[in-house]
C-alpha cells in the first residue's frame, strides 16, 4: 500500500458518521453485565449457606439417629477421655497423679442429658495438662456441699469464674479456702438443694466433671452441728481446722449466713450426741466451740468472734 491510498483511507475514515445512539447502547449493555455478574456472585453465596445448613442438618441427625457417632463428639479435647467414675466411701472420694506447678485454671458449666454439668480444667505453662492432680472431695449435707482439695496445685486462675458458675441451677455459692499447705488448693460449692452427684476423672486434657441434678426423693432432718464462732478471716477457722486434725478430728470449714468463716465437725442427729463431744472437745482443746441446730438448706447463722 502506497503513501496516496494511505491518504485516503484517513479521509474516509473521518467522514464516517457515528450513530447518536451508539453511547447510550454501550452504557446499556455496561450496565446489564454488572447485572448479571451481581446475580451470579449472589447465587454462588446462596448456594454456599445452603450447603452449610444442610451439612448442619445432617449432622444433627445423624448424632440423633446414631448413638456411636454422638460418642465420637464426646471425644473432643475438652471433655477428654474418661478415666473412672468416682465412688465415694463416707461422702469421701480421691484420684488423680501426683504432678506439681498446676494451675486450677478453668471453671466451666453446660447442661446434658438433664444434668448440669460442671468441668474443671486444669494447665500447667498456660497448656492443659494430660492428667488430673492429685484430689480428694467430699461431699457433706447441712448445708450440701462439696470440698475440693488439690494436691500440687500453685495457682487458682479459676477464681475468675467463680461468677459464672453462681448461675448454675444448684449451686448456692462457690469460694476458695486458705490452707496452710502451699502445694496444695482447696475450694467449696455449695448447693442450694439436695442433689444426686456423679464425678468423672478424665485425661488428655485433664479435668473433673461434676454432673448433678436434684435429689428428690431427699428428706430433710434437722441436725445438731459442733462448730467454732465466725471469723473474718478465713485462716482463723483454717487454723481451728488444723488444731482438731492434730487430734484426729476431721472437719470441715464453710461460710455462715453473712459471709464469715467457720470450722464444724460432723453433724449430730440429737443435741444430746452434740453436748457429749462438746465436752470431750474441752478437755482436749481450747478453741471455742459452740451448737448449732439446723435444717439441710438453712444457712449457718453468724457467730462473730469478739
Amino acid at each position: 500500500m502506497d503513501k496516496n491510498n494511505l491518504y485516503e483511507l484517513k479521509e474516509e475514515y473521518k467522514e464516517i458518521q457515528i450513530p447518536s445512539e451508539l453511547n447510550q447502547v454501550v452504557q446499556t449493555g455496561i450496565e446489564r453485565g454488572r447485572t448479571k455478574m451481581y446475580k451470579r456472585s449472589r447465587n454462588k453465596f446462596l448456594n454456599i449457606c445452603a450447603s452449610f445448613i444442610l451439612g448442619l442438618t445432617l449432622l444433627t441427625a445423624s448424632v440423633n439417629i446414631s448413638p456411636t457417632f454422638g460418642q465420637s463428639l464426646e471425644k473432643i479435647p475438652y471433655m477428654g477421655k474418661l478415666v473412672k467414675v468416682l465412688q465415694f466411701n463416707n461422702g469421701t472420694s480421691e484420684g488423680g497423679t501426683i504432678t506439681d506447678g498446676t494451675d486450677i485454671s478453668e471453671i466451666d458449666s453446660f447442661e446434658k442429658d438433664g444434668y448440669e454439668n460442671i468441668v474443671i480444667n486444669f494447665s500447667q505453662d498456660d497448656m492443659l495438662q494430660n492428667d488430673v492432680p492429685a484430689y480428694e472431695v467430699r461431699y457433706d449435707e447441712n448445708p450440701y456441699a462439696m470440698t475440693f482439695e488439690i494436691c500440687g496445685a500453685r495457682n487458682f486462675s479459676a477464681e475468675e469464674d467463680f461468677k459464672k458458675i453462681l448461675e448454675s441451677e444448684y449451686v448456692k455459692d462457690i469460694y476458695q479456702l486458705i490452707t496452710f499447705d502451699d502445694s496444695c488448693m482447696r475450694f467449696v460449692i455449695e448447693f442450694d438443694r439436695p442433689v444426686e452427684y456423679k464425678i468423672e476423672e478424665r485425661k488428655d486434657p485433664a479435668s473433673l466433671v461434676i454432673s448433678l441434678k436434684e435429689d428428690e426423693k431427699y428428706e430433710e432432718k434437722k441436725t445438731y452441728s459442733l462448730r467454732t464462732v465466725s471469723f473474718v478471716e478465713g485462716h482463723l477457722a483454717a487454723r481451728s481446722e488444723e488444731t482438731l486434725h492434730t487430734i484426729g478430728y476431721e472437719s470441715r470449714v464453710l461460710k455462715d449466713e453473712d459471709g464469715l468463716f467457720f470450722m464444724e465437725i460432723q453433724p449430730f442427729e440429737t443435741k444430746k450426741e452434740a453436748e457429749k463431744k462438746l465436752e470431750e472437745l474441752g478437755k482436749l482443746t481450747d478453741i471455742e466451740m459452740l451448737i448449732e441446730e439446723r435444717m439441710g438448706i438453712q444457712d449457718p447463722q453468724s457467730y462473730p468472734s469478739e
